[in-house]
């Protein structure tokens, strides 16, 4: 490079190590850079250095990320985790283990979740006080999607109100979303799914909402696995106009209403134990199938 023309790199690692990007001219104070072919990397620095004169350099104060694809939350402890090396707090940027934030919608605020983008939550326990609503602007899309994953020691969602509608995780015309590992609790409904299709639910533990456990409206192509679903004051698992959507290795017990209810069609449970529950154990639209 020739003397009076700076030229630009980058760092993947923090500033450990550095690449070039090409030179600029000064007056520009502007560098176009494609990073398509960069993805999911947290910790980005940018550094600007004088050919002529090595000393007469800088680079950004702060990290950043290029293309994420890994987002963290993390409570105020570490005792348990399994993805976080911090604490959460909001002013982090949530992209990296180093950096998760503390709340679900401020992270939801600053961030659009991708197709193939997976979420993390780890160990501990997660009061809310609105609803963790996730819409099309963050869903998955064609066969790809975005991931929710607990922690397998113990993530806890509370939902504190008890209003009508009120719910622990809300998936709003959010197709092709899978949430994994987590237990929910509280709220009208403990986990509710509007005009929602093609999700997936595994490995959830639910109880002690004020209505349904599980409320499909209008969703369809859901599969629930492995869902442990009690002590609701209503249904279990409702499905209100939703078709084609299989529950299977279930348990739903002990919930005030109806077990398992579907006025759907083509909607098929697979060795599930339905128990205990105050009103039918199961209730199936036509075209329906219940194997034990």
């Amino acid at each position: 490079y020739g003397a009076g023309t700076p030229f630009a790199e980058f760092s993947l690692d923090g500033g450990l190590t550095w690449s070039n990007l090409g030179s600029a001219a000064i007056e520009s104070q502007t560098y176009s850079w494609n990073t398509a072919a960069l993805q999911d990397q947290p910790d980005v620095k940018w550094r600007i250095e004088l050919a002529a004169d090595p000393a007469v350099t800088d680079d950004s104060d702060n990290l950043f990320a290029v293309n994420p694809q890994r987002y963290f939350i993390n409570d105020s402890s570490l005792i348990g985790d399994l993805y976080c090396r911090q604490a959460g707090d909001d002013r982090n940027d949530g992209v990296s283990t180093n950096r998760p934030m503390a709340t679900f919608n401020n992270l939801l605020d600053v961030h659009k979740l991708e197709p193939g983008s997976t979420l993390y939550i780890d160990t501990g326990e997660y009061l809310l006080t609105n609803d963790f609503e996730i819409t099309a602007a963050d869903a998955g899309t064609g066969t790809v999607y975005v991931t929710v994953q607990g922690s397998t020691n113990g993530t806890v969602i509370g939902r504190s109100s008890r209003d009508i509608r009120a719910t622990g995780i809300y998936l709003n015309q959010a197709d092709r979303l899978s949430l994994k590992d987590l237990t929910v609790t509280g709220g009208y409904y403990a986990v509710s799914l509007s005009d929602s299709s093609y999700c997936s639910l595994s490995i959830l533990v639910i109880h002690h909402s004020v209505w349904n456990g599980i409320h499909l409206e209008a969703s369809h192509h859901t599969s629930l696995q492995r869902i442990n679903v009690h002590h609701c004051k209503g249904s279990g698992i409702y499905g209100d106009e939703s078709d084609y959507n299989q529950v299977s290795f279930s348990t739903v017990w002990t919930n005030g209403a109806d077990g398992i209810f579907f006025n759907g069609t083509s909607n098929a449970l697979y060795h599930v134990v339905v128990a205990f529950n105050g009103d039918d154990q199961v209730v199936l639209g036509g075209g329906s199938l219940y194997s034990r």
